[in-house]
């Protein structure tokens, strides 16, 4: 199983509904109609998307607007029937504003043999925008294009939006306070960064919020935790042993994002080294799930699991150091 993907446990839920011939489409069946219209107007939206999903199950239902605002879904099934519904946004013509909904989830009950009327107004959102870059161990400054960022609203949800080549972004959103992220896909040789670089950016509706050129990561800054991972029957060191470093997880409406995170793996001397990292207080976790997986020539059952990993729970980091810390692990 690749070291990636073994950190993420999804648990399935089995929805089983039984339907007999005998009971009648209206005591089985509800419907749902959504109308989209411009607040200060009134006007119909057309041709927007609108999803319908279904919590119990996950099941998700796409469709877009007519010329009169509205979409229907049909054949919705009322036992159990609570469903989400999630309206795109409308973009301006001429401008990077957008109409985004009032609220960014809408939460609805289907009733056996009854339609569902659900109405969302539209309402011009603000513009959250800067440029990503990052500066090399020779100092010199570059942007980082092509990354994935989160804009993560207090009140609004979370919005995955790509920088572009020069590092620009744009998170369209409503009146908010935001959280901005860098998400894991960046990677730097074989070490995975994940960080937050703007924190509680407030953006109000019909406001281009511009936070400018910010640097998301200074490699001329040697702040951060070093070490080496060792068996602890052999002594020897153990390469490929993965070291995964957080600081604080935040709840940020209904997510939780990790303010900091790097994720990287031991040489052939045991040795890792996570840089750059803020001071303060972070959580080490250690596994040899691969080196064990390798050694025994096997795949490990899942309650094998906790026997090869480690956490520290608090590694103080200080500015401008790096903390070094001996972690022996358990091979047998």
């Amino acid at each position: 199983m690749n070291k990636h993907l073994r950190r993420i446990f999804i648990l399935f839920g089995v929805v089983v509904v039984s339907l007999l011939s005998s009971v009648s489409y209206a005591k089985t069946y509800g419907r749902l109609r959504v109308k989209v219209v411009i607040k200060e107007s009134g006007k119909p939206v057309k041709d927007l998307g609108v999803n319908l999903v279904k919590i119990e199950s996950g099941k998700t239902y796409e469709k877009k607007t007519n010329d009169n605002g509205e979409v229907v879904f049909e054949k919705l099934v009322a036992e159990r029937g609570k469903y989400m519904v999630l309206v795109g946004f409308l973009n301006r013509k001429g401008t990077i504003m957008a109409y985004i909904p009032e609220r960014y989830k809408y939460y609805v009950s289907i009733e056996k043999g009854k339609e569902t009327y659900l109405e969302v107004k539209m309402v011009i959102g603000g513009v959250l925008t800067g440029r990503l870059l990052i500066k090399e161990e020779d100092g010199k400054i570059k942007p980082l294009g092509g990354k994935y960022i989160f804009c993560a609203g207090k009140d609004f949800g979370s919005m995955l939006q790509k920088t572009k080549d020069d590092g620009k972004f744009w998170c369209i959103g409503k009146e908010s306070e935001y959280f901005v992220t860098l998400d894991r896909n960046y990677i730097r040789n074989g070490t995975y960064y994940f960080k937050y670089f703007a924190t509680k950016v407030k953006v109000k509706s019909g406001e281009i919020k511009d936070l400018g050129d910010i640097i998301a990561y200074d490699f001329t800054n040697g702040t951060g935790i070093e070490g080496y991972v060792y068996s602890k029957e052999t002594g020897k060191p153990i390469e490929g042993a993965s070291i995964t470093i957080t600081r604080k997880v935040e709840r940020v409406s209904g997510n939780f994002v990790k303010l900091d995170y790097i994720q990287t793996d031991t040489d052939k001397n045991g040795y890792f080294k996570a840089t750059p990292l803020p001071e303060g207080e972070y959580k080490v976790t250690i596994d040899v799930l691969d080196y064990i997986e390798k050694k025994k020539n096997r795949e490990l059952k899942y309650e094998e699991y906790d026997k090869y990993i480690m956490s520290i729970k608090k590694v103080k980091v200080v500015k401008g150091k790096k903390r070094k810390i001996i972690i022996k692990m358990k091979t047998e």
